[in-house]
């Protein structure tokens, strides 16, 4: 393959997303992780997203909503990370598990609302990265360290 048939990740993926609050922790680009819902408005979301190509739009709220309450987006911060659905596991209470790759940041240009969804217009964003090569270990042990504290 030469570099002529290579393409940037802007040009794979949409240019709208299916915006998925998540708190209280940020999902960074580049991991394969997990996330549990059991909100029927966030599986819907989850199953919209499946249907339109697997992309979701990640996005940390401001302050933690509880579950039921409706999506604002003055509540969310403009960067969010987007992330493909690999997998989708249906749990017996309802709920799901759903396995995800974190690709790329973006930027939210502007919401769309699109029933009971929203949905934003992205601006793919490029990472900088040190010269050394050291962002990558610390945001791993970052993400080691949240999984340690969720789970003890």
């Amino acid at each position: 393959m030469s570099e002529k048939d290579l393409m940037r990740a802007e040009q794979m993926l949409p240019s709208n997303l299916f915006i998925l609050p998540v708190s209280p922790t940020p999902v960074f680009p580049g991991l394969l992780t997990h996330l549990m819902f059991t909100d029927n408005r966030d599986i819907d979301v989850v199953n919209q997203a499946i249907k339109h190509g697997g992309n979701l739009g990640l996005i940390l709220t401001k302050d933690s909503a509880e579950e039921g309450e409706s999506y604002d987006r003055t509540n969310l911060y403009e960067v969010g990370t987007v992330a493909k659905v690999v997998k989708q596991i249906k749990l017996p209470d309802g709920g799901v598990h759903v396995f995800i790759s974190t690709i790329k940041r973006f930027k939210v240009r502007n919401f769309l609302q699109s029933g009971p969804y929203l949905i934003a217009e992205a601006e793919y964003l490029d990472d900088i990265l040190p010269g050394d090569d050291t962002l990558v270990p610390w945001t791993r042990q970052l993400y080691v360290r949240d999984k340690e504290l969720r789970f003890t």
